[in-house]
């Protein structure tokens, strides 16, 4: 994901060593041989966030080096443009199983070592502004969403007294793969996948300024950490006129599908 390229070089430019993983080899590398042009120490390691079992290995081999992270990340994600009731098992299994075990794995996987130094620290969760305003069409995604939303602060009331803070970043358009390489399905197929990728494409932020916005939740210890203006936006509406807010939506999503 670029967000997640974006942060790793930040960090790097900042002089932060790193443990990153990529389900993609081929990636992985690619990403490793960048950041070690920074001059700081990398440990790379293939993991399938979506598989427990993978990630633990990839945190025994971080855990060989280091005691514990100071900063966990946890970013990967995908979407899924379908109904509700078109969203097949396997489609729920795969969003679910990336989008949201994939931040419980990470987070069972190191932050007991994080804990038990009792020297602090900080997660960063990634969401979406679809984690607190769901949009029809994107069921198993703003499911996962809520999920990490909600994972989110039940971890950080969890750790607040060992100092570790937890955040949950919420971002709304971002130019990045997630969308163009969306699968899609039923009446959610074709145009309004298109005009998804378009209005993205057009007014979706850069992964750059994603990536500020982690350094700041972490510098500030935010809870939730919208980015673009229309997240920020809908986070506040969505308290004070949730009725409103849901006929906003409903009115992006008519113009989406053409109707």
């Amino acid at each position: 994901m670029a967000s997640v390229r974006r942060f790793r070089t930040t960090a790097a430019r900042r002089g932060a060593n790193l443990a990153i993983c990529d389900i993609d080899p081929a990636r992985l590398a690619t990403a490793e041989q960048a950041l070690r042009e920074h001059g700081v120490d990398v440990i790379a390691g293939e993991a399938d966030v979506s598989d427990a079992a993978s990630v633990n290995r990839f945190a025994k081999a971080v855990h060989d080096r280091v005691d514990a992270l100071d900063i966990l990340v946890n970013n990967a994600g995908v979407t899924l443009a379908a109904s509700a009731l078109e969203t097949t098992p396997e489609d729920w299994e795969w969003v679910l199983g990336i989008d949201l075990m994939g931040v419980i794995n990470g987070c069972s996987a190191f932050c007991p070592t994080m804990r038990d130094r009792d020297e602090g620290g900080h997660v960063v969760n990634i969401a979406s502004m679809d984690g607190y305003a769901a949009m029809e069409g994107f069921a198993a995604y703003s499911t996962a969403k809520f999920g990490v939303v909600g994972y989110s602060e039940s971890l950080r009331a969890e750790l607040a007294r060992r100092h570790i803070g937890v955040s949950v970043v919420c971002p709304g358009p971002i130019r990045t793969a997630i969308v163009s390489e969306m699968p899609e399905r039923g009446r959610f197929a074709g145009t309004y996948g298109d005009r998804i990728r378009a209005e993205n494409k057009k007014k979706g932020v850069s992964a750059e300024r994603v990536a500020k916005a982690v350094f700041r939740a972490v510098a500030k210890n935010r809870a939730v950490v919208p980015v673009t203006p229309v997240a920020w936006m809908t986070y506040y509406s969505k308290r004070i006129m949730p009725g409103m807010t849901a006929k906003a939506l409903d009115r992006v999503e008519r113009r989406f599908l053409g109707e």
